[in-house]
């Protein structure tokens, strides 16, 4: 069912949803941006120490990637619901198994489409969107069924999504003259404006 929310509300409704949860927020954000920083530096020294220079080694980051994004959808949609806490970032790690495995689907769908074309790759990327969020609001559906969930979600969503993160443009802008800082506070409010969204199509559908 297509959301009829206008991208403003939804926005409105993540600054609200943050108020009083700015400190849990930014905490979450930035832990999860310093391991998925440790999880790079772990695959080039793998690469270094191992391997050949010339053979690419995303081992760390394959593994704990999924856990980790269904971790950060699961906080978010809690600052929604306004259930907040910190030890939610780590929730895909409960769900470990499904984790991996969507984020492996995920990346593999939209690898393969866009080998069709870019554009095609591009536009399943964002009917897949929901993918996480539904894992970590549903930690029992699989792999293959929150994929399917999400295409049927987005189905009349994707420009409106695609129009949500366009939003945050000038704010990106305005982020890298502050040399990246102003991202401390734009990488919470965002994902919040996002976890609201897949509430408003998730009640929709």
């Amino acid at each position: 069912m297509k959301s009829i929310t206008p991208n403003s509300e939804i926005t409105a409704q993540a600054r609200s949803a943050l108020s009083g949860n700015w400190g849990r927020a930014i905490g979450v954000f930035c832990v999860w941006y310093l391991l998925a920083m440790g999880l790079g530096f772990s695959d080039s020294l793998l690469r270094i120490l191992v391997f050949p220079p010339e053979v690419p080694v995303t081992i760390f980051s394959w593994i704990f990637s999924g856990p980790m994004t269904v971790g950060l959808a699961a906080f978010f949609i809690c600052v929604i619901d306004d259930q907040a806490r910190f030890s939610q970032m780590f929730y895909g790690f409960n769900c470990f198994g499904k984790s991996v495995g969507a984020y492996f689907m995920y990346n593999l769908f939209i690898l393969l489409w866009t080998l069709l074309l870019i554009i095609p790759g591009i536009i399943k990327s964002y009917s897949y969107a929901m993918t996480f969020y539904i894992i970590a609001d549903d930690p029992e559906t699989g792999p293959i069924q929150a994929i399917t969930r999400s295409r049927a979600m987005m189905a009349g969503n994707k420009w409106k999504y695609f129009r949500l993160q366009w939003r945050f443009f000038g704010w990106v802008l305005l982020c890298l003259l502050t040399l990246g800082i102003g991202f401390i506070w734009l990488g919470p409010y965002m994902s919040t404006s996002m976890a609201a969204f897949y509430r408003d199509v998730e009640a929709g559908a």
